[in-house]
């Protein structure tokens, strides 16, 4: 898979290493030209929407609350 920031084919495994969602084994590549992460395969639409769906935004405002940050300005 060619980086999707910028269109390299130059990438490898990163420290991140793999996940796996609904069945299906991400890993975590680092573009070699830019140093962007990403994964691979990428997510459909529809897997994206169901990682970061409601339920997400609840869990980022709990990290939020215990991280000492005081977050992001929306």
């Amino acid at each position: 898979m060619s980086c999707p920031l910028c269109n390299s084919s130059q990438s490898c495994l990163s420290w991140m290493g793999a996940t796996i969602y609904d069945g299906t084994r991400y890993e975590y590549q680092q573009c070699g030209t830019c140093g962007s992460m990403f994964v691979s395969p990428m997510p459909t639409e529809e897997t994206l929407g169901r990682m970061y769906g409601e339920d997400y935004a609840q869990f980022i405002s709990a990290e939020e609350a215990h991280s000492g940050d005081e977050g992001t300005s929306r």
